[in-house]
């Protein structure tokens, strides 16, 4: 599965109220790289993912996913080809068992019972719950619900993924379980978190939001370990970068 390139160029959005939420972003995610997009709570991560799948509707610029302008007329194709999975998995796993969940979007395809099952089973199998198919959703821990929402918008076959705070409220082991399940996907991947070591360790670059505007842009590594910017952003360093507070030394 190869990944397909998202483009946004001054990309403006203001709710009801008048807050303006995204004031003339620009950016692009290649094919098959991994983005973090980070920012303070109110930096405008949510408001932009949402403009970025068509939930919202932008008030100012474009977006444009493998060269195609995100419009009316455009909506379907470019909801196929990027996955969205939600910040609450409750939001969206809704059926009786996994299986069901997994089966939902393929069946909604039309495709044949035969493919449906098939892409369950392959989905499944790419995030490690394949044994997890016959389980009520309801019933699972809160990392396997994440793999089971994922799993539910891999089974579809998109091209790109955007994941909203793919690793909060997880225990350390599920959330490294995801990452590793994250890392490992070929797709296009912008991730929106407050999970910083996420960032440093996944993505390939960083892209650092601050009331609704971009501050920064570039390597992961590189920027994350700006302590001015971060502080700018309103944001603390990775655990990974801060030192030891018995021998002073950097973790890395």
């Amino acid at each position: 599965m190869s990944g397909v390139r998202i483009e946004a160029e001054g990309l403006g959005y203001a709710y009801p109220d008048g807050n303006r939420a995204v004031g003339g972003i620009s950016f692009d995610v290649a094919e098959g790289e991994c983005v973090g997009l980070v920012g303070a709570n109110g930096a405008g991560k949510s408001t932009l993912l949402q403009l970025l799948v068509g939930l919202l509707t932008p008030d100012a610029g474009s977006i444009r996913v493998a060269g195609t302008i995100l419009s009316k007329g455009s909506l379907a194709e470019a909801r196929r080809r990027i996955g969205y999975v939600f910040q609450d998995p409750d939001d969206q796993l809704f059926m009786t068992s996994v299986e069901a969940d997994v089966s939902f979007g393929p069946r909604n395809m039309g495709l044949s019972e035969a493919e449906v099952a098939a892409r369950c089973r392959s989905a499944l199998e790419r995030v490690g719950v394949a044994h997890l198919a016959g389980r009520p959703s309801f019933r699972l821990s809160g990392g396997e619900k994440r793999a089971v929402a994922i799993a539910s918008v891999l089974s579809m076959g998109p091209e790109a993924l955007i994941l909203d705070e793919p690793t909060a409220a997880l225990d350390p082991r599920a959330r490294r379980r995801l990452m590793a399940t994250l890392a490992g996907l070929p797709e296009t991947r912008l991730v929106a978190t407050h999970d910083l070591d996420l960032v440093y360790e996944m993505c390939d670059r960083v892209i650092v939001l601050s009331a609704g505007r971009v501050l920064a842009e570039g390597p992961a590594r590189e920027l994350l370990a700006d302590r001015a910017l971060l502080d700018e952003a309103g944001l603390e360093a990775p655990l990974a970068l801060l030192s030891c507070p018995r021998c002073g030394q950097g973790k890395r």
